[in-house]
């Protein structure tokens, strides 16, 4: 370990620029620092070959937004439950996973609002990526009555979920909702 120095790290970084993303990169870079540290918390290193390297500054993203108009469209194009899913997306920005794991009992109508506190994962119900990820997000009036035009029997089911697949499972990753976003924004479009 005292043969590694800033040097040989920035001469790996190098190499592997060209392989990996900026992102992947900077988090083996990270995950590298953090593995230093505890070396030297246990006090096999003194030094510390992770200051002063130089990393790949990250891509931006430019990706395509959906125009107000056509959200508008993809929203009324779909059936349910995407229609309530798409509607939730665009009106919060909160992440797929969180509205598919979204019960009713987090619907906070009165206050115009939801609260989001977990998410789902290839089926799997499991807590937000962070304590920031509990959070109350607000709703308009219009989206905060369509889940009770959808599901009347909200009420006498605290726990169904309020995006839900014919099984009343949480709506999540493989349930085709991401794959079908394309094809009615492409209808949208035309």
């Amino acid at each position: 370990m005292k043969d590694l120095t800033a040097q040989r790290i920035q001469a790996m970084i190098a190499r592997k620029a060209g392989l990996i993303s900026p992102k992947s990169l900077r988090n083996l870079i990270a995950l590298l620092g953090m593995m230093w540290n505890q070396a030297k918390a246990w006090g096999y290193v003194q030094h510390d070959p992770f200051v002063g390297l130089v990393l790949p500054e990250r891509e931006p993203l430019n990706e395509r937004c959906l125009t107000l108009e056509e959200m508008r469209t993809l929203i009324v194009a779909a059936n349910e439950p995407y229609k309530t899913y798409y509607w939730i997306l665009a009106e919060t920005g909160v992440r797929a996973g969180e509205i598919g794991a979204l019960p009713a009992t987090n619907l906070l109508l009165d206050q115009g609002a939801i609260r989001i506190a977990q998410s789902v994962w290839h089926g799997k119900i499991q807590t937000v990526k962070s304590k920031k990820g509990n959070r109350i997000c607000e709703i308009s009036p219009t989206l905060g009555r369509a889940p009770s035009r959808t599901h009347p029997d909200l009420e006498t089911k605290p726990f169904r979920f309020v995006v839900c697949d014919a099984q009343r499972h949480a709506l999540g990753y493989g349930h085709g909702a991401e794959a079908q976003a394309p094809s009615f924004a492409r209808e949208a479009r035309d």
